[in-house]
């Protein structure tokens, strides 16, 4: 694709760089260095602002790795020099600026143990103080995470607004934010350092996954609402992000051993070193071991019971419903009800950071977890046997510049459904590229950041769960976003963004805007007027489901019936066929060597009589000379009728049947309008609303 440019544009352009030329020559500069009280050591990533007298921001600048920051371009005049970072007390110094002068502010900021105003990067992705975020974030600091022993990082939000947690196991939870939970939701877009951090193609936000020790988290965020113009699809109700400790700013040592109920014995580790002064690296790792609560499934137990009483005949059918081996039947049958109560996980994660220059570093972690327990889904409790979940990611910042890319595994070992026995195979990975940047224009009064996001989702199951969509269950997805942050005036910002997200599972392009305004009345005071258009795409598992099971219904088990449970793929279903005729499937058809999966022409049903005649003289035994005289008839035309599988389920003529296609799931939208306050009062009280 090109785009020409009239030749006016251009010289207009250079008018306003030689108009500009002289206004700069004007300016001054604001320098200084950021260090902290206790330790002396540099901050790094401080958000340091340049304001007026009346709270107006001149411009803006982030500590490096030194702890230096650099505004350029300032009027002559006096000025506030605002500075801020989680945990830390905010900052604040008078400068005067000279034209053609720098003015030094240097800093030397004390810890605290609450911080009301903590600097988030998840709202906007790029640092910015909490009260200037464009939508609610809440921080769980670093102060709380560490007086505060947990099992899982989920332990931490459960005083969090706007997060709700479902427990389901000693170690199991499921979280959202602002929305409808349940036992298997994945409507939070989770991140661990900038990755996303759910299971790959199942699309589940297990917490216990994380490889993440407590002693390494730094703080979590918690942003509330849409997130999708900057973030994509999924992020509907809101972004969780947990960021984890440099080994170039912490270092040291940390043991962990925890223990309390159900036999709970946890111990963690930490230890970062640095092997030169710009290169750190770190490990950690954990185990858990606990018991379960005991619980018995009436749902297990009588389908366990019923192959107790007539297993021949149910294991039969077992076979025939989802084409099994006898000894792929054998294993399912051994694995119903079959609960093991003893938790156990186990993983760890290493990471090397390497600042290559002041401004250039690079990050890179590679992380894996091992999980055994029970686990609740959709269809009923799962065994999860050795599933493991691991990562590498390489990342690097250069400026404002950030890129990385990262491969995220999942192996679910030997995990099984409890209600059936089904096994669940998940050898699945996704792989994601980001790039991201971002532009400071007229001495910080117009903010740019933009940014490309790539995401290959590749789900194997092994016919287990995506069955005969396993060959075309692959997706890709590919966005790219701007956000735009205007000062209006000394106390109003405008933030306007948005982005466009392809899917090769959905026919057309995502447009995701949002617009805010937010207005600060004083430096400690924030209201906001905003606007987000969110979507989440479909996932792995609810467009390529495809499970074949057996039928509720004793009787028409025992008619060689049984259900097959699909998603809708990216097509959909076409019931009627271009003649206007149908397609079925027949439980029949196995007896004759064609595989009951087979989609045959309606119309030939009556060519199947036979057969049935001889199904149902096996299941009920009837007079030879009855079988024979059934056998000899030809019915002269068949009545195809549909229902549910329910046991007396009413029938209906399938010529009535006004259900002529299924389209395929395609993306769920959302629109939020959202007006918040939140300030600091006489600088102990915080209000949020």
């Amino acid at each position: 694709m090109r785009f020409r440019f009239p030749v006016r544009f251009w010289l207009a352009g250079l008018l306003v760089c030689f108009a500009a030329g002289p206004v700069f020559a004007q300016t001054g500069t604001v320098t200084g260095v950021v260090r902290s009280m206790d330790r002396g050591a540099p901050l790094i990533s401080a958000v340091v602002q340049l304001t007026t007298p009346d709270g107006g921001r001149v411009g803006s600048s982030l500590t490096n790795q030194t702890g230096r920051y650099q505004i350029t371009s300032a009027p002559p005049g006096t000025y506030t020099v605002v500075v801020s970072i989680t945990g830390y007390e905010t900052g604040r110094q008078q400068v005067t600026v000279a034209a053609g002068e720098t003015a030094a502010a240097n800093f030397d900021l004390a810890s605290r143990a609450i911080d009301l105003d903590p600097v988030v990067v998840s709202a906007s992705r790029q640092e910015e103080r909490a009260l200037d975020a464009p939508a609610r974030t809440e921080v769980v600091s670093e102060q709380e995470i560490e007086v505060r022993p947990t099992v899982t990082p989920a332990d931490h939000l459960r005083s969090v607004p706007g997060v709700d947690i479902a427990t389901s196991g000693v170690q199991s939870t499921n979280v959202v934010a602002r929305g409808f939970n349940n036992v298997f939701s994945g409507g939070l877009y989770m991140l661990s350092d900038h990755r996303i951090a759910g299971v790959p193609s199942l699309r589940v936000n297990l917490m216990h996954f994380v490889p993440t020790t407590n002693e390494d988290l730094e703080r979590i965020e918690v942003v509330l609402g849409p997130g999708s113009a900057l973030y994509g699809p999924g992020t509907a109700n809101g972004v969780l992000h947990m960021l984890t400790r440099s080994p170039l700013t912490s270092q040291g040592t940390t043991l962990s051993l925890i223990g309390g109920e159900r036999s709970l014995l946890q111990g963690s580790f930490r230890t970062a070193h640095l092997v030169s002064d710009d290169f750190g690296i770190k490990l950690s790792g954990q185990y858990m071991q606990a018991d379960e609560w005991e619980y018995r499934d009436p749902v297990e137990q009588a389908e366990l019971m019923k192959f107790q009483e007539d297993p021949q005949f149910w294991r039969a059918d077992m076979m025939r419903a989802s084409d099994l081996t006898e000894a792929q039947a054998d294993a399912r049958i051994a694995n119903i009800a079959n609960r093991d109560f003893d938790v156990e996980r186990w993983g760890g994660e290493l990471r090397a950071d390497w600042r290559i220059a002041p401004n250039l570093t690079t990050v890179f972690s590679a992380g894996t977890n091992t999980s055994n327990g029970i686990e609740l889904t959709g269809l009923g409790a799962g065994q999860a046997e050795d599933w493991r979940y691991s990562y590498y990611q390489l990342r690097a910042n250069w400026n404002r510049a950030f890129g990385q890319v990262y491969v995220n595994t999942s192996d679910a070992g030997d995990t099984y459904l409890l209600r059936n026995g089904a096994p669940i195979r998940d050898r699945s990975s996704l792989f994601v590229a980001q790039l991201q940047n971002g532009a400071d224009l007229w001495g910080g009064r117009q903010d740019f950041i933009y940014g490309l996001d790539f995401i290959r989702t590749l789900p194997v199951t092994e016919g287990t769960i995506n069955g005969i969509y396993e060959d075309e269950d692959e997706t890709t997805e590919f966005g790219g976003y701007i956000q735009s942050e205007t000062a209006l005036g000394p106390q109003f910002d405008l933030v306007l963004a948005g982005r466009i997200d392809t899917h090769s599972a959905l026919p057309e392009a995502i447009f995701s805007p949002r617009a805010a305004l937010v207005f600060k009345p004083s430096q400690n005071q924030s209201f906001r007027l905003s606007f987000n258009r969110a979507f989440s795409t479909p996932t792995s598992l609810t467009q390529f489901l495809d499970l074949g099971t057996a039928i509720p219904s004793e009787g028409a088990a025992r008619l060689g019936y049984s259900v097959r449970v699909q998603g809708t793929g990216d097509r959909g279903f076409d019931f009627a066929q271009p003649d206007g005729s149908y397609l079925m499937r027949s439980p029949f058809t196995q007896f004759i060597g064609i595989p009951s999966s087979t989609l045959l022409p309606a119309s030939q049903a009556r060519a199947f009589w036979p057969v049935a005649i001889q199904v149902a003289a096996t299941q009920s035994p009837m007079p030879a000379e009855l079988v024979q005289y059934l056998s000899q008839l030809t019915p002269a035309s068949v009545q195809l009728n549909y229902g549910a599988p329910e046991t007396n389920a009413p029938q209906f003529p399938l010529s009535s049947l006004d259900l002529d296609r299924i389209e395929a799931i395609r993306e769920e939208t959302s629109n939020t309008l959202e007006a918040g306050y939140k300030g600091i009062l006489g600088e102990r009280v915080l209000l949020a609303a």
